[in-house]
């Protein structure tokens, strides 16, 4: 994503579909990462969805909807098995939700995808430094925030016994 929040456009009815498709496409995605397993059609579907959102966030969104699209890319590349687009994007999410006050809930979702990417990428130590984050981070959280995280975070191999 090259374009920076100073770029937008300033046409407002194209600022609104640019919204309306970044939140539509993003909702499904994260729907589909939730899957237990995603036919070839889901997967093709997850990571066009995925880009479009993070496209889309780009042209209209601020810096935290940038790197919440790039956190969805990382979960997407993740699931598909891409380890080193999957550490890119996790690693510039993190790096985002590390450096500001962000809520508990995307401290243990930042965590949890870069562990994810780590293992997928063959990274260990990224690995074994966020994934007891991410769980400790994880346990603390309640309600909607818990379960939500839980989809997400299932899905991480826990290579702790």
């Amino acid at each position: 994503m090259t374009d920076s929040v100073a770029d937008q456009p300033e046409d407002p009815e194209l600022r609104k579909w640019h919204k309306k498709f970044a939140a539509e496409t993003n909702g499904r995605a994260w729907t589909l990462t939730e899957a237990e397993t995603l036919t070839a059609d889901e997967q093709e579907e997850v990571l066009l969805a995925a880009c479009a959102s993070a496209y889309h966030w780009s042209k209209i969104g601020t810096e935290q909807n940038i790197a919440r699209a790039k956190m969805l890319l990382a979960r997407v590349f993740t699931i598909l098995g891409m380890g080193d687009l999957a550490l890119q994007n996790a690693q510039f999410a993190y790096d985002y939700v590390a450096a500001h006050d962000s809520e508990p809930w995307e401290k243990a979702f930042a965590h949890a995808i870069l562990a994810h990417a780590g293992a997928i990428a063959g990274n260990d130590a990224l690995y074994r430094t966020h994934y007891p984050q991410a769980k400790e981070i994880g346990e603390t959280l309640e309600g909607e925030d818990k379960d939500i995280f839980l989809a997400t975070f299932d899905r991480v191999p826990n290579r702790y016994p």
